[in-house]
């Protein structure tokens, strides 16, 4: 039985030139379902753990979380929409007491779904790289997310680490040199 996993990345939209080769496609609906965050530069999440996301068909996504200190899990949804004519970017928009926050956010690595005797397997990628866009609020941010908590292969981590210490950019550099895992209990 062969089984192959194959790596894709890509530059954020700010950092593209015409010379900058990029991935042949990227489905959308790969982000549809849950997500747990495993590292992040985000920093609004280091008091956190157990961070996961919701994303569903509608565009309505949901992260829960917990505060370290202790407590009951916490909500947060958005509304997220994808942009017209940009590959596997994204706008989100807080609802609620957050709905005057918004994000912009590209997937800009991915696991292609997992392949078995040549067969590719249901549930989409394993893993992928966001990118956040700087807000008045934040900077910008690197998040890596994975389908089940802690189930990145060491290879996956070398090539996600080796493909991030790759791009010269500062502000870029800046995000990656801030990641800190996130707690899962």
């Amino acid at each position: 039985m062969s089984r192959t996993s194959r790596a894709q990345f890509r530059l954020p939209t700010h950092l593209k030139n015409s010379d900058t080769p990029t991935p042949a496609r990227f489905d959308n609906q790969l982000c549809h379902g849950q997500w747990y965050l495993l590292r992040t530069s985000n920093q609004y999440w280091k008091d956190k753990l157990n961070i996961r996301t919701e994303c569903l068909p509608t565009g309505s996504d949901c992260f829960f979380y917990q505060v370290k200190s202790g407590g009951a899990v916490k909500t947060m949804k958005w509304n997220t929409k994808a942009v017209e004519g940009e590959m596997a970017t994204f706008v989100s928009q807080g609802t609620g007491l957050m709905r005057l926050i918004g994000a912009k956010w590209e997937v800009i690595g991915w696991s292609n779904p997992v392949v078995l005797d040549g067969e590719s397997q249901p549930g989409g990628p394993a893993w992928q790289v966001g990118y956040q866009h700087g807000t008045l609020l934040t900077s910008a941010a690197i998040n890596v997310s994975c389908r089940e908590p802690g189930r990145i292969s060491e290879e996956d981590w070398t090539a996600i680490e080796h493909w991030l210490a790759g791009i010269e950019d500062e502000g870029f550099r800046r995000a990656v040199e801030e990641l800190f895992t996130v707690t899962h209990e």
